[in-house]
């Protein structure tokens, strides 16, 4: 008998990524902007957040894309 398959919360199978698990306390508001914003567009707020960051960090120079995956993001 084969073991079950154990799935990542929010990941569909044959999905995989590599990351960090981040934790934050924002504001109400600017949660539900967020909240908003993905309703709208389709975006996961993970995704969302990713993209704002990536974003701002390219405008400031302060990117550094990782060796390994180039620092592109899918789209």
């Amino acid at each position: 008998m084969s073991e079950p398959v154990k799935r990542v919360k929010g990941r569909p199978s044959g999905q995989t990524k590599v990351g960090r698990t981040i934790s934050c306390y924002i504001r109400s508001d600017i949660y539900d902007a967020l909240v908003r914003h993905c309703e709208r567009t389709g975006q996961t707020k993970t995704m969302a957040i990713e993209r704002a960051i990536e974003k701002m960090t390219r405008e400031n120079g302060a990117w550094f894309p990782d060796k390994e995956d180039g620092g592109e993001t899918a789209t």
